[in-house]
């Protein structure tokens, strides 16, 4: 009778092993699932030109000409700036009413190490070849002319930028770390006019590009603009540190089953 309870004991105590496995992974699969690859996530910060963020009521007449993101073959070098990641986005932009062209870049990093090599690379580049400058762009006349409660209620309403001008292009150069992504996350993103222009003229336009894109990222994510120190790693989701706990419980059950 014994030697049949043992045996019964074992396959229930294997069955409930094996229970726990296949719940926690289920756990674990949820969790990791909500992460876009890296090379999907640059064109997280590339404009949305539709409603609510563009309103063509208020004059704004964009709309996407062309574009490249990384996970589309074969690859596109940038059009005005270095080639700083394998992650990389970018769109052309055209303006019906005016016939003027805009373009956006987007270069994303997982790794501080590689940010900052790049980030620098990109700081002697601009210098070597137009004027560069710090900025704070307000967002406030943009966020109001959506015409949408939700949006021009957004407390985020200053950016820091660098403005960059020469005869190719005239823009502005948002870097930013966030948390969007489990991952620590960096960005080096770039809004402009192509061709020679008066920046000035074209800001408002450029901030309505950029206002697409930065608030509701920065009213529900930490977003730290160019940032001087690296992003701390983020503690692991629960259901992977439950799973960890419950692995470690049962082999220490099993371990004891083992001694009796």
């Amino acid at each position: 009778m014994n030697q049949h309870q043992g045996k019964y004991g074992k396959i229930k105590f294997h069955f409930i092993f094996l229970f726990l496995i296949i719940i926690f992974s289920s756990f674990i699969s949820v969790a990791s699932a909500g992460a876009p690859p890296l090379d999907n996530r640059p064109g997280y910060l590339l404009p949305h030109l539709f409603p609510p963020y563009i309103n063509q009521s208020a004059g704004d007449c964009f709309t996407e000409t062309d574009s490249f993101k990384a996970f589309n073959h074969p690859f596109r070098p940038p059009p005005f700036f270095l080639n700083m990641s394998e992650n990389y986005a970018f769109m052309n932009i055209s303006c019906e009413n005016t016939g003027e062209r805009y373009v956006s870049e987007v270069w994303y990093f997982a790794d501080w190490d590689e940010f900052s090599t790049q980030r620098e690379s990109l700081f002697g580049y601009l210098t070597r070849h137009g004027t560069v400058s710090n900025v704070s762009l307000d967002l406030s006349p943009e966020l109001a002319r959506t015409n949408n409660s939700y949006i021009s209620g957004f407390s985020t309403r200053q950016i820091d930028a660098i403005r960059y001008e020469n005869s190719l292009t005239a823009g502005y150069f948002v870097i930013i770390s966030t948390n969007m992504f489990p991952e620590p996350s960096y960005y080096i993103t770039y809004y402009g006019i192509v061709g020679p222009a008066n920046l000035q003229e074209h800001t408002p336009q450029l901030k309505t590009l950029i206002m697409s894109t930065f608030p509701g990222l920065m009213e529900y994510q930490t977003c730290v603009f160019n940032p001087e120190s690296p992003m701390m790693e983020q503690s692991l989701p629960l259901p992977t540190g439950l799973s960890f706990i419950a692995v470690m419980v049962v082999m220490f059950i099993r371990s004891l089953r083992g001694r009796l």
